[in-house]
């Protein structure tokens, strides 16, 4: 009995992470791949649906539609919340200003920037120092997160590499979600 209920949750967890395309990126990013695995996401509490948003699928092709971007994107995922893309940019522009004013994250720490109806959020998963949010790389996230997910459609993008990430959600659902730290990955702002 111990045996078959064991098999079902194996099925159930296999089969939720694939029909929501969960996927793990393979670590080789010596060259680009077009190939991936599937990777079963866990909720450590709260809201299911928040956790299985914050972790999604990356294909290493991806970079190669831009050979001008820099940010090493290991993870990548799209939320199922629509927005206006003059809120997103303009989101996206508060955190542009609030760091060339000299605002930085410190390490294991996150920073939000709210407009009436979107929030940017910037994630610092490194143990110390600080990290910032420069124009050419909120202008590459906010590109990445047009091509991959639709224009309008918010998400988010997460560098293993710099340990940093970069979202666009709602005002509303950031504004609600509780602890704030959780909007960055489960291991970064503990």
């Amino acid at each position: 009995m111990k045996c078959w209920n064991f098999f079902l949750r194996i099925v159930v967890i296999l089969g939720t992470s694939h029909a929501l395309s969960i996927q793990m990126p393979i670590e080789d990013t010596s060259k680009p791949q077009n190939h991936t695995l599937d990777m079963s996401a866990l909720s450590l509490g709260g809201n299911a649906t928040n956790y299985l948003e914050t972790f999604g699928s990356y294909n290493n092709t991806v970079s190669a539609t831009n050979p001008n971007w820099t940010i090493p994107v290991s993870h990548w995922g799209c939320t199922r919340a629509k927005l206006r893309r003059d809120d997103i940019k303009e989101t996206i522009q508060l955190m542009i200003d609030w760091s060339s004013r000299g605002g930085g994250v410190w390490g294991r720490d996150y920073h939000i920037e709210l407009q009436p109806q979107a929030a940017a959020y910037l994630c610092n998963c490194k143990i110390r120092g600080l990290d910032y949010a420069p124009e050419n790389e909120m202008w590459e996230f906010y590109e990445r997160l047009r091509i991959n997910c639709g224009e309008g459609w918010t998400g988010w993008i997460f560098s293993k590499r710099w340990e940093k990430g970069w979202a666009v959600h709602t005002r509303t659902y950031v504004d609600d979600f509780h602890p704030k730290r959780h909007l960055c990955p489960v291991f970064c702002c503990v």
